[in-house]
C-alpha cells in the first residue's frame, strides 16, 4: 500500500477511537513512560503539541515538568527548508499557531535549544510496524531534524520515541531513503524496540 493510502486508512483508524478511551491511552502511556530507564535519566525532553487525535502527551508533559525536567516543544522552520527547531516550553509559555494550525512556543519569549542536547524526542506518528519504523504526518519535517542530528557525528544522541495508540500498528511500514527508524514505541499496550517487544 503506498505511504498516503496508508495514512488516510490510520488517521481513520485513530479518528474512531472514543475520547474517553484516547484519554485513558494517554495516562496509561505517560505511566509506562515515566518507568523507562531512558526517560528517567532524561533532563532535557521535546515533546508535540497533539492534533488530529494524535496520541496526547500532555499528561507525559505535565508528569515532566512536575519532575523538574525541561521540556522541549517543535518549532517549523522554513527559510531554507523545511525542518524543526525545539524550544523551551512550560505551563506559562505564550504559544502560536503555526501554518498548520498547530500551536508551538513564540520564539519572541521562548529560547531555542540546540537538538544535539537533548536526550529524548517524543514523535508523532500516523503509524508504526514493530521494528519501529515510522509513518508521519507527510511533511518531512522530523526526517529533516533527524537528518541533520546525525550529520553532526555526534556520540551522543537523543533517543527518538513514538508514542501512538496500539491500533496504529501495522504489519510493514514502506520506506524510503530519507525515514528514520525510531529506537521505542510506547503504546498503552506495550513497548516496541527494535527486535524487540515488551508486554
Amino acid at each position: 500500500m503506498l505511504k498516503d493510502e496508508l495514512r488516510k486508512e490510520l488517521r481513520t483508524r485513530r479518528n474512531l477511537i472514543p475520547l474517553d478511551e484516547q484519554a485513558q491511552a494517554a495516562e496509561r502511556i505517560c505511566s509506562l513512560t515515566c518507568n523507562l530507564p531512558v526517560y528517567k535519566e532524561a533532563r532535557q525532553i521535546a515533546f508535540y503539541w497533539p492534533t488530529d487525535n494524535e496520541i496526547s502527551c500532555m499528561p507525559l508533559i505535565n508528569a515532566t515538568l512536575n519532575k523538574g525536567k525541561h521540556c522541549f516543544l517543535p518549532v517549523l522552520c522554513l527559510k531554507n527548508r523545511q525542518t524543526l527547531a525545539f524550544a523551551a516550553y512550560d505551563t506559562q509559555t505564550p504559544m502560536l499557531k503555526n501554518r498548520y494550525g498547530i500551536l508551538e512556543p513564540d520564539t519572541s519569549y521562548s529560547l531555542l535549544i540546540d537538538s544535539i542536547n537533548l536526550d529524548i524526542i517524543f514523535v508523532p506518528l500516523v503509524g508504526f510496524d514493530a521494528n519501529c519504523w515510522r509513518l508521519g504526518r507527510g511533511g518531512g519535517f522530523y526526517d529533516a531534524a533527524f537528518a541533520d542530528l546525525h550529520r553532526t557525528q555526534s556520540k551522543k544522541l537523543p533517543k527518538l520515541i513514538g508514542l501512538a495508540f496500539d491500533c496504529q500498528k501495522v504489519n510493514t511500514i514502506p520506506i524510503d531513503s530519507w525515514d528514520w527508524q525510531l529506537d521505542l514505541i510506547v503504546t498503552e499496550k506495550r513497548i516496541y524496540e527494535v527486535n524487540k517487544t515488551k508486554n
